[in-house]
C-alpha cells in the first residue's frame, strides 16, 4: 500500500491522497484518515491531535520523522502517551507540559526507571522536530531522568515462575546428573545449569517435532495437488471425500493462500476438522499462517550454535539463508540483523532446522515472486523474508511480514502448548518471551566452563572484554536472583509481624530466633539463603515496602563508590542486598508500591561501610 503524502517544511497543511482501502475492492479509492498514519508498516491511532489546530503538522511531523524507521511505531505509542498527557491537562506541546508529563511518570510506581526515561525522552524528542519545524517555541527543554543501570536480558532461571517446582519432576535428576562432571561449580550454579540446559532442549525437541510435522503437512498437500491436478477437483472431492480431495479443491478454488474457512465450501471445515485437521493446519499446508510460524521461530532461537536475536530470525530470515557448505554434511544457516553480524553456523544436512528452513523457503518463493503484488513492500529490507504469513483479517487475503511485537507472543503461545506435554516446562508459562533465549545460551556456555573467546564467537561481539563483561553480569544476576528467590521460608504477614522487631532496613528480626550477638550492625540480616535465620520478611506492606524502595536506591547511588574502595563489602554485603530488594519489589503488586512512595522520605538511611 502506498504511504500517505507527508508534509514537508514550510507548506500548508493539507488532507491525505486518496489511498486504497484493504478492505476495498481492487478498483474502489477511499478516503483514510489522516489522523491514523503509517509508521513502519502499522498505522497508528492518533485522532487524539485532531483537536489541535495544528493537528496535521504534527502528525505529519511525527510521519516524517519516524515513519519509514523500525521502531517508529513504538516511538508512536510513546509520543501518544505525551499527547494524552497534553490533552488531559489543557496545555499545549512544549517545555510546560514536557516537564509536567515528566513530573507525572516520576510519580507513577508502575513504571520502571528504564521506561520512564524512554516515554520522556521520545516525548521530548518529538517536541525538538516540533521546534524545528517551528510548530513550538525554541526553548530549552526540562532535563531528562538518570541513565539507569543497564542489565543483561533475563535468563530462563531468573524469568521462570518458580521454578523449584522442577525440582518434583522426573526430568530434574536426570538434569542434575548431566552435569554432575562439570567442576567448580556450587549448589545454586549447578542447579541453573542443569534446568536451563533442560528447559531449552525440552523447548529444542518439542519445536522440532512441530516443525517436522508442518514440512510433511506441505509435503502431503503438494502431493494432493499433483493428485487432483489432471482431473476435476471439485469433483474429486465430491465423489470420494478425503482430506487430499479437500486440499486439492481449495486449491483449485483460492490458489496457495485460503482465505478464512467461512468462506470454504460448505462441509470441508467440518469434515477437515472432524479427522485432526482444524482451519489453521489446512491453511498452513498450503502457505504459513502465524501460529504456524511459532515452532521455527523457538526452533532457531533454541539452537546454541546461532544463538540468535528474535528480530533476527523473524525480519533477517530471507531467502539463500541455508546453503550448502564444502563439506557436504553440512549446510550453512545466516540471519541478518539490523545492526552488527548476524548469526551465522554451520549445521549438519539433516538437523531440523536446516529442513525447516528450506522446506518454508520452497513454500514462501512458490507464492512470492518478482510479480507478486507486494514484492517490493516485502523485500524492502534485502530480500525475500522466509517469516510470512497469510493474514485473514483483511480482505482480500493478503501475504504480510509479522508484526514487530509478535515474537513474544509467539514464544510465549508455543512454550504454553508444549507445557501441556511436558510439565517441567510449566514455570515458563506466560514469564519467558524470545529475549531470554540468547543470554541463557550464553550463561550455560559459561558455566559449562566454556572460553571468553567461544562465548565471543557466538555472541559476535568485535571485542572480547565486551562479553566477558557481559558473562560477568549475566552470572551474577541469574545465580544472586535465584538465591535470593528462596526467601519463602522468612515470609510472615503484618499481623505476625506484631511481634517481631522492625529494623528499619526493610527486615523484621523475631525475637525467638535472633542471636543477640549478631545484631549489633543492620548489615547483620545477611542476604538470601545465607540470611540470619531471624530475618522475616514481610510483603505487601506499604512502609515496609518503601524501606526497599528507599535503601535500594540509596545502595544505588553508592554503588559505583562502594565497588572501588570497598569492594570486599560491596560483594559480601551490599550487592548482594540490592539484588534482593529489586527481587522483592518485582515480587509487589503496583498498588502497594504507588502508595509506598508516600513513606520513602521517612526512611532513616545510614552510612553503607
Amino acid at each position: 500500500m502506498k504511504r500517505s503524502p507527508l508534509l514537508k517544511t514550510g507548506e500548508t497543511t493539507r488532507p491525505c491522497a486518496p489511498e486504497v482501502s484493504p478492505t476495498a475492492p481492487a478498483q474502489s479509492v477511499v478516503q483514510l484518515p489522516s489522523f491514523t498514519p503509517e509508521l513502519f508498516g502499522r498505522r497508528l491511532d492518533l485522532e487524539i491531535l485532531r483537536s489541535f489546530p495544528s493537528g496535521h503538522q504534527l502528525v505529519h511531523a511525527l510521519v516524517d520523522w519516524q515513519g519509514a524507521k523500525r521502531g517508529g511505531y513504538t516511538v508512536g505509542l510513546d509520543v501518544r502517551r505525551y499527547a494524552r498527557h497534553v490533552v488531559s491537562t489543557g496545555a499545549q506541546f512544549g517545555t510546560h507540559s514536557l516537564q509536567t508529563f515528566r513530573d507525572s511518570l516520576g510519580s507513577d510506581a508502575s513504571l520502571s526507571d528504564g521506561t520512564r526515561r524512554s516515554y520522556y525522552s521520545n516525548a521530548a524528542a518529538y517536541v525538538t522536530v516540533l521546534a524545528k519545524r517551528g510548530l513550538v517555541p525554541d526553548d530549552d527543554l526540562p532535563a531528562g531522568f538518570h541513565s539507569v543501570r543497564t542489565l543483561p536480558k533475563a535468563t530462563f532461571a531468573e524469568s521462570a515462575n518458580n521454578w523449584e517446582r522442577v525440582k518434583e519432576t522426573a526430568e530434574f535428576s536426570q538434569w542434575l546428573g548431566s552435569v554432575a562432571h562439570i567442576p567448580n561449580l556450587d549448589k545454586t550454579q549447578r542447579e541453573v545449569l542443569a534446568v536451563s540446559q533442560g528447559w531449552m532442549g525440552l523447548l529444542e525437541d518439542s519445536a522440532e517435532r512441530v516443525v517436522r510435522q508442518h514440512v510433511a503437512d506441505w509435503e502431503f498437500a503438494d502431493a494432493a495437488i499433483r493428485k487432483y491436478q489432471a482431473g476435476d477437483a471439485e469433483r474429486g472431492w465430491l465423489q470420494g471425500r478425503s482430506i487430499e480431495a479437500a486440499i486439492a479443491h481449495l486449491y483449485a478454488m483460492f490458489g496457495y493462500v485460503l482465505p478464512g474457512s467461512p468462506e470454504w465450501p460448505a462441509g470441508v471445515a467440518d469434515y477437515c476438522k472432524k479427522r485432526g485437521w482444524n482451519a489453521d493446519r489446512v491453511r498452513a499446508a498450503l502457505f504459513p499462517t502465524a501460529k504456524s510460524l511459532d515452532a521455527f521461530l523457538v526452533l532457531a532461537l533454541a539452537n546454541p550454535e546461532l544463538a540468535p536475536n528474535v528480530d533476527s530470525v523473524l525480519f533477517y530470515s530471507f531467502k539463500g539463508c541455508v546453503t550448502p557448505t564444502e563439506d557436504a554434511s553440512k549446510f550453512r544457516v545466516v540471519f541478518g540483523k539490523f545492526r552488527g553480524s548476524g548469526a551465522d553456523a554451520s549445521l549438519e544436512r539433516h538437523h531440523a532446522l536446516v529442513i525447516g528452513l528450506q522446506a518454508l523457503e520452497r513454500v514462501v518463493t512458490r507464492v512470492v515472486g518478482p510479480r507478486f503484488s507486494s514484492y517490493r513492500e516485502l523485500t524492502r529490507d534485502g530480500g525475500v523474508p522466509l517469516f510470512l504469513h497469510a493474514c485473514t483479517r483483511t480482505r482480500p487475503v493478503q501475504v504480510k511480514t509479522l508484526d514487530p511485537g509478535m515474537g513474544a507472543y509467539m514464544v510465549r503461545r508455543f512454550i504454553r502448548k508444549a507445557a501441556k506435554g511436558h510439565l517441567a516446562l510449566s514455570p515458563l508459562v506466560e514469564t519467558v518471551t524470545g529475549e531470554q533465549f540468547r543470554t541463557t545460551h550464553f550463561l550455560t556456555r559459561s558455566l559449562r566452563g566454556e572460553s571468553i573467546f567461544a562465548v565471543q564467537r557466538i555472541a559476535k561481539h568485535s571485542d572480547p572484554e565486551t562479553t566477558l563483561g557481559y558473562l560477568n553480569r549475566v552470572e551474577v544476576e541469574a545465580s544472586n536472583r535465584i538465591r535470593h528467590r528462596d526467601y519463602q521460608n522468612y515470609l510472615i504477614t503484618e499481623a505476625r509481624a506484631r511481634r517481631a522487631k522492625r529494623l528499619g532496613n526493610g527486615f523484621h528480626c523475631d525475637p525467638d530466633n535472633a542471636k543477640q550477638e549478631q545484631c549489633a550492625r543492620l548489615d547483620a540480616c545477611g542476604a538470601g539463603e545465607d540470611g540470619c535465620q531471624a530475618r522475616r520478611i514481610v510483603l505487601e506492606s506499604p512502609k515496609i515496602v518503601a524501606e526497599w524502595l528507599a535503601w535500594s536506591t540509596h545502595i544505588e547511588e553508592k554503588a559505583a563508590y562502594l565497588q572501588e574502595h570497598r569492594p570486599e563489602r560491596w560483594t559480601a554485603v551490599w550487592g548482594p542486598r540490592l539484588i534482593e530488594y529489586q527481587v522483592l519489589l518485582e515480587s509487589t503488586s503496583a498498588t502497594v508500591r504507588a502508595e509506598a512512595q508516600v513513606y520513602v522520605a521517612q526512611v532513616a538511611l545510614l552510612p553503607l561501610e
